[in-house]
């Protein structure tokens, strides 16, 4: 996974996107997914997608789906205090990606996704990057299993930091 948009400066596409994904296909990965992490108050879902996709094909880079990084909470306003005001924004996100080709999914722990949009089942039928935390999972918003499950955090190797995730086999 890489990372094509962050909240940095109210919102803007992630520079280092297209050479990390292309390390990643050169690197001999099976798939290469990119994930956005949204900017609540500076720009709309829509706008945020359209520019994230527009950057992604401007510099050709070659991806499978685009998830919605749904992390943080509804108190340090990383995410809208009001649950319903997040669901409309995670839809008009999704219905912008999917308007242009691209496959959404959603990247959430259980606890955040439960806090930002009071566990609505409405994209249960997108795939779950799911943060596990080290918890066993158990069904939320409507995903009866996860496709990929991130289990490790901030791990370092040869000087760079990266994530751990696998394929969630049930």
């Amino acid at each position: 996974m890489a990372r094509s948009y962050c909240n940095d400066h109210g919102g803007v596409p992630d520079l280092t996107c297209p050479n990390n994904v292309a390390g990643a296909w050169a690197a001999g990965a099976l798939f290469v997914d990119v994930y956005h992490f949204p900017v609540i108050n500076t720009k709309t879902a829509a706008a945020q997608a359209q520019e994230n996709l527009q950057f992604l094909a401007d510099h050709n880079v070659r991806y499978g789906r685009m998830w919605l990084d749904v992390e943080g909470d509804r108190t340090s306003g990383t995410w809208h205090p009001e649950q319903q005001q997040n669901v409309e924004f995670i839809q008009e996100f999704v219905t912008t990606v999917q308007a242009a080709g691209v496959v959404a999914g959603v990247y959430c722990s259980t606890d955040t996704w439960n806090d930002i949009t009071g566990n609505t089942d409405q994209f249960a039928a997108l795939p779950l990057w799911w943060s596990s935390h080290g918890k066993d999972y158990a069904a939320f918003g409507g995903w009866a299993a996860p496709m990929l499950v991130q289990y490790a955090y901030d791990t370092q190797k040869c000087g760079q930091e990266y994530d751990s995730d696998y394929i969630y086999p049930g």
